[in-house]
């Protein structure tokens, strides 16, 4: 019965999609951040539903572009030109890289799985930043991460509240996974960097958009959320979470509330973090004690090596661990970086786009809190509400996920590239607004085209 109710509502969603084809990206980003396909997996057995999402969606944005109804402003930017230069280098240093094989024994490869989903996740990157061209679908775009994070605090505390052992990886919470092991949250580090980057949208949705008993409601799920971190015995994903939270009060215009919440969380680590996550924990900043930091500073060295020595196509996508036999007498391992990843597998144009995403960022996302001060009396109080609330949990959250990245390997984590998309809309709907307040002289903004 559930398979036939799952194939009616993928059926009904394609359909609907050739005429809205902003519903076929809700459709992919749910698959990809909440993973229904991996929480419920005996449903989805023997249908391709991640196929027919991205068939359909591709075929209504060829209709949209060929009737004129796109509008290329929100895809010129320069934010946009940094992820192509990203994705070219990616492709570039497949097909280039010193490490890759391009024979056909080596298609069922890690460069060639890589590079297939690298094409994917960037594809629907594009194809999403020009669908979402409102507020209104901006903000339903939003909820995607937020009933994400609803279901699976409740998934994680639930695992943990009913004993189910056979979740935990040497008492270290996994993601929800198929029966063969399949999952997009199968590394304890990815699961926890989920609700690091899902819980600022809980807290700041109940803060702008609710009120009262529905207020506080969601914000119980709040503390359940870093006990889920908690239960991922990730130190990447305590430290992501430490970021959010100092951000969070940093920005906060309520003091005392965001005040608040740092001994809240310091009473919930000391009751529920754990033996396992305080003994792990209290190696962060200790070397000498953390053979893990040893091994990362290992590869990151390796990687400078890689990148020296292949600065323009790197040794290739998926090659990393490969590669480091010739550029370190060291154990082969990961990256534990991504910047250091991108650099080292698709060379110094792949770092620096990457880097300048990230100060693009920061630095336009700024901007837009300027804005929202500034020019508060000249938008409608619901509209504020969404654009305060969109903006500040994206950026808080976008701060616990970069933070990790540094020493996480999070190239192609999907959630990434879903935040990228809601910023890029903010920017862009900033920049028309001012551009409509000022007469076309923009005082806030630089000129964002390319």
């Amino acid at each position: 019965m559930g398979k036939i109710i799952l194939f009616i509502v993928i059926l009904s969603t394609a359909l609907r999609t050739i005429s809205t084809p902003f519903l076929g990206s809700m459709a992919y980003y749910c698959l990809a951040i909440l993973g229904p396909q991996y929480i419920w997996w005996w449903n989805f057995e023997g249908l391709r539903v991640t196929l027919i999402v991205a068939l359909s969606t591709m075929i209504a944005f060829g209709y949209y572009l060929i009737s004129g109804m796109i509008n290329f402003a929100l895809l010129y930017t320069k934010l946009n030109a940094a992820v192509v230069v990203l994705w070219s280098a990616l492709v570039l240093s497949y097909f280039f890289g010193s490490y890759t094989d391009l024979t056909m024994a080596s298609r069922n490869g890690l460069p060639w799985i890589l590079l297939n989903s690298a094409n994917k996740i960037f594809l629907f990157y594009l194809i999403s930043t020009v669908l979402i061209d409102d507020l209104k679908k901006a903000k339903v775009f939003s909820g995607i991460i937020i009933v994400s994070t609803i279901y699976l605090i409740y998934w994680a505390n639930y695992q943990y509240f009913t004993q189910n052992w056979y979740a935990f990886n040497h008492g270290r919470l996994m993601g929800p996974h198929s029966i063969t092991g399949a999952s997009i949250y199968a590394d304890e580090n990815t699961f926890a960097m989920f609700f690091v980057s899902g819980i600022p949208f809980l807290f700041y949705f109940g803060l702008y958009q609710l009120k009262g008993i529905k207020r506080y409601l969601l914000w119980l799920l709040v503390p359940m959320g870093w006990h889920a971190i908690f239960l991922t015995g990730s130190r990447g994903g305590l430290v992501g979470l430490s970021v959010t939270l100092f951000m969070g009060v940093m920005f906060s215009n309520k003091k005392k509330l965001a005040f608040l919440i740092i001994p809240l969380f310091f009473v919930a680590y000391q009751w529920q973090a754990g033996a396992l996550l305080q003994n792990r924990s209290s190696t962060i900043a200790n070397y000498e004690r953390d053979s893990s930091a040893e091994d990362r500073l290992e590869a990151w060295a390796a990687a400078f090596n890689m990148m020296n020595a292949n600065p323009l196509t790197g040794v290739g996508i998926g090659s990393f661990i490969q590669a480091m036999y010739d550029y370190s007498d060291k154990q082969p391992r990961a990256t534990h970086s991504t910047p250091l990843q991108f650099g080292a597998e698709a060379g110094y144009f792949a770092l620096l786009s990457y880097c300048y995403i990230i100060i693009y960022f920061f630095y336009r996302s700024y901007k837009i809190r300027s804005f929202l001060k500034i020019f508060k009396h000249k938008i409608s109080d619901e509209d504020w509400q969404v654009l305060m609330y969109l903006n500040e949990a994206n950026i808080i959250s976008f701060s616990g996920l970069i933070v990790c990245s540094l020493f996480l390997s999070l190239n192609y984590y999907e959630i990434f590239f879903y935040l990228l998309i809601l910023f890029g809309f903010l920017n862009y709907f900033m920049k028309s607004k001012l551009n409509e307040f000022n007469g076309g002289f923009n005082t806030l903004y630089c000129e964002d085209r390319v």
